[in-house]
């Protein structure tokens, strides 16, 4: 029951953090066993509820911006922003797909890339309308 308080608010405090969504699930029992404190890691079952806890917590945060998102049929200030909302999520899914990924990351390796990175980030926004 321990272990599942410890990572509830690990999961609270870090999801929103620009760090792996389940690297602190893995960092954590690594750091307090350091200081003796012996907390196991989370099974697959554990780690999908606390993504869903935390989809659950971004839902009921954002509800009223999700009801006004839903009357874009009739709402052109909605009906923009929900579909730059559905091209930001595209182009994440797309970057995230294993092939695409793997794709970028072994270029970026290749030429040692920051800038080249910045780059086709910058391209890839132009290209779908982003900016």
């Amino acid at each position: 029951m321990l272990d599942a308080i410890i990572w509830g608010l690990v999961q609270g405090m870090t999801e929103f953090l620009p760090v792996s969504s389940d690297g602190h699930l893995i960092l954590v029992p690594a750091f307090l066993s350091k200081l003796g404190w012996e907390v196991g890691l989370p099974d697959l079952a554990t780690t999908a509820f606390l993504h869903l806890g935390t989809l659950a917590a971004v839902l009921a945060y954002f509800r009223r911006d999700l009801a006004w998102l839903l009357r874009f049929p009739t709402d052109a200030v909605a009906r923009r922003t929900l579909g730059l909302l559905v091209v930001g999520a595209v182009k994440t899914w797309a970057t995230r797909g294993d092939p695409v990924r793997a794709a970028l990351e072994n270029l970026l390796v290749a030429t040692g890339g920051g800038g080249l990175a910045y780059g086709v980030g910058v391209l890839f926004d132009r290209l779908v309308g982003g900016g």
